[in-house]
């Protein structure tokens, strides 16, 4: 029997053909959308708290062994480069450095103070008077305003950019937990002797200079930090070897309750029953709000990070924890996957069963779902040997892979492009055109063999 076909027929295949290996290929949730190469050692990428845009920070010798140029450069979101580079210079140590919250300033504080303006491109410290004896303590959410404070104990609060004062005080103000300098809108000074049997009172103080709401303490005041939903502030209060946290509102100053546990305090639960300390051998403790000891929490180290829906990722072993319960919510550890490739910084993980796995997998822990996997071998040099790291960008379905091999530092800039992966096969055109390619070849065929049937075979045809 001799196979038989038309040349319409023969077209629709190959095109078929095409069409299969076209979806086959794109048929992704992530796909980079843009990509660039950082010239010299690069120390880290970061994003800005709001994801309007990322920097990436290398460091080299200036010459002397002692001294580092830095270099950040900032690019937006989209990877389109911003004015810059800045380049600061540091000899003995960087304290804490950072973008405000909507991405428009970045501070460096180390032998000296900076601060950038991210979108014009400007060092603002440094045009206007010199800042050796000077660190950034907090700025504002919209990068409005700098509090400023000098090695003597003194602070101002001044205007960005023009760098007006909008108030002075004699007293260095109270520090944040971690990077809360740069997420709330307000900043306290300490107020001594401010009455009878009150050891140490904070005032509260927005960006504006305006005064807040008064907050009393006892003993010494450690770093404060504030619950997830931002409605209370925690003070931790030392004396000696001892050591307390004080339980405030945030918005009116009245003190709610002490707690008497003498560790260091991490991270109090959004429903305020369960807080987090951790020891000086760096192990967690859950604790009752009344004070009572709940348990210690085997599945955090020093590599965690706190949620607002109370979830705490552990990098080694890789495991999240329940600030509430205590309890392990997801233990991707004994289902094999030992290498974490992100920095925890919200609820999503890039993880994989070790550095040379062929494929990464995203999940979202606090919506409970995966967001993908995504096959190394395609993107050899993207997510190739030599990857560092992966970085979220907040509050998007993007993220940074960061990558690093013989020719130097680059970056990719990925996003979800559908939601799941095979009901996102329904919104591309690929599948369509497959689609109508099948149909169209089935009529072909089922038209061909009727035409076939109604001919009568030829005499010259053998048998």
């Amino acid at each position: 029997m001799r196979v038989r076909f038309s040349l319409a027929t023969l077209v629709l295949v190959v095109l078929l053909i095409a069409a299969a290996a076209t979806f086959w290929w794109n048929w992704e949730q992530w796909q980079p959308f843009a990509s660039g190469k950082i010239p010299g050692t690069n120390f880290k990428f970061e994003y800005a708290l709001d994801g309007s845009c990322f920097c990436a920070e290398t460091g080299e010798s200036a010459g002397d062994a002692h001294r580092v140029e830095n270099t950040v450069t900032f690019f937006d979101a989209d990877g389109t480069p911003l004015p810059g580079p800045f380049k600061f210079f540091w000899k003995d140590y960087i304290t804490n450095e950072g973008f405000s919250r909507d991405g428009s300033l970045y501070f460096v504080n180390a032998d000296r103070s900076f601060l950038w303006d991210v979108r014009r491109g400007i060092e603002l410290l440094q045009r206007s008077r010199p800042a050796n004896d000077q660190f950034i303590s907090a700025l504002a959410p919209n990068g409005s305003a700098a509090l400023v404070s000098n090695r003597s104990g003194e602070s101002a609060l001044l205007r960005v950019p023009d760098l007006q004062f909008l108030g002075q005080w004699k007293r260095r103000p109270v520090e944040f937990s971690e990077q809360q300098a740069q997420c709330h809108d307000c900043f306290f000074i300490p107020e001594y002797d401010w009455g009878p049997g009150i050891i140490n009172a904070v005032r509260a103080y927005g960006f504006d200079g305006s005064k807040r709401a008064l907050f009393t303490t006892q003993f010494s005041l450690g770093p404060v930090s504030f619950s997830s939903d931002e409605a209370l502030l925690i003070i931790p209060e030392t004396r000696g070897n001892f050591r307390q946290q004080g339980v405030h509102d945030a918005k009116t100053g009245e003190r709610l309750k002490t707690i008497k546990v003498n560790m260091e305090f991490e991270s109090i639960s959004s429903d305020n029953d369960k807080v987090l300390y951790r020891d000086g051998k760096y192990k967690y403790h859950l604790f009752n709000a009344d004070g009572s000891n709940d348990r210690v929490l085997q599945a955090v180290n020093d590599s965690h990070c706190r949620f607002s829906d109370d979830l705490i990722p552990c990098r080694e072993p890789l495991r999240v924890t329940s600030l509430r319960t205590g309890e392990t919510v997801y233990d991707f550890d004994a289902e094999g996957y030992k290498r974490c490739w992100n920095r925890p910084s919200d609820s999503r993980l890039a993880f994989s069963k070790d550095e040379k796995s062929s494929v990464i997998h995203l999940f979202d822990c606090a919506a409970d779902q995966s967001l993908g996997a995504i096959p190394r071998f395609r993107w050899r040099e993207q997510l190739g040997d030599g990857l560092v790291e992966i970085l979220f960008r907040p509050a998007s379905n993007e993220f940074l892979s960061h990558i690093r091999n013989t020719s130097g530092d680059s970056y990719t800039l990925w996003r979800q492009t559908m939601p799941t992966k095979w009901l996102g096969a329904l919104t591309m055109p690929e599948f369509w055109i497959m689609l109508i390619l099948s149909v169209a070849l089935i009529w072909t065929v089922v038209r061909n063999r009727r035409t076939r049937s109604r001919l009568t075979p030829h005499p010259l045809v053998l048998k």
